[in-house]
């Protein structure tokens, strides 16, 4: 095992970049990713990955990911046309091509890195793992999740609150820190993959959210439109603002 440290928080995007940098550096073939809090259902989750890739010529290889509370439970969904599945039950195909979510057990060729380059490390945060994928994808790599092989990392159903009368979600991390860098990054995404689907779809949910309330947050729907809107401009360079009052106005909205 070798241990890398830097010195200073890079964030996941910049942890992953690094370590994949020295991969590469070192003449990995293949390259696996997890992150801190995320824990393989086997002991035999890589080699499993890495004998599907083989078999199948596929360039990622990802697992599904379920809840520490209910493994019958994805921690995040997968797209079937107009619905989000959440149930495994509900998972019919044994390859689940042009899906998958980064970086928790996910399997690289290193013909990826050397192509694509690597994570963007200005993300920090929230938003990174999409952004690669999309790179990844474009580039005309073939993509895929097991289904079959399973990791286990914390649910982010929790952090979705029902929008535009139940109709939509909408996501609203625990902390400020998180929920600054997911929305900046969000409009970056964007505008960079031209996602204006994203757009029309993303207003609707905060215009929902923070003002059809019996007592709507003006303060809060200008915040998080002021951070996709710095996003969309490509100001991803320095970590976005938001102060503890700002924070603790858009955080109420959470529990009430």
């Amino acid at each position: 095992m070798r241990i890398i440290r830097t010195g200073k928080n890079l964030g996941g995007a910049g942890g992953f970049a690094r370590g994949m940098e020295e991969a590469l550096l070192l003449g990995a073939t293949w390259v696996w990713t997890c992150d801190d809090d995320a824990l393989p259902s086997t002991e035999n989750l890589v080699s499993d990955l890495l004998h599907v890739a083989k078999s199948t010529q596929l360039d990622l290889v990802a697992p599904i990911i379920v809840s520490p509370e209910n493994h019958l439970r994805l921690s995040f969904p997968f797209r079937d046309r107009y619905r989000r599945i959440w149930d495994v039950a509900s998972l019919k195909k044994d390859i689940i091509l042009n899906q998958a979510h980064l970086f928790n057990g996910t399997l690289f060729s290193s013909k990826i890195l050397q192509s694509v380059g690597l994570p963007d490390a200005r993300l920090f945060i929230r938003g990174d793992e999409q952004e690669f994928l999309f790179r990844i994808i474009r580039a005309g790599f073939k993509c895929g999740t097991i289904t079959k092989s399973v990791i286990v990392h914390p649910s982010g159903e929790d952090e979705l609150y029902p929008a535009f009368f139940g109709i939509l979600r909408i996501s609203v991390p625990s902390s400020a820190f998180k929920f600054k860098y997911q929305t900046r990054n969000r409009g970056y995404l964007t505008r960079k993959y031209a996602r204006f689907d994203w757009f029309s779809i993303d207003l609707l949910r905060y215009v929902s959210f923070f003002l059809m309330r019996r007592h709507p947050s003006f303060k809060g729907f200008r915040i998080s439109l002021s951070l996709y809107t710095w996003g969309m401009l490509g100001y991803i360079t320095r970590e976005p603002d938001l102060d503890q009052t700002d924070w603790e106005e858009i955080n109420s909205l959470r529990v009430s």
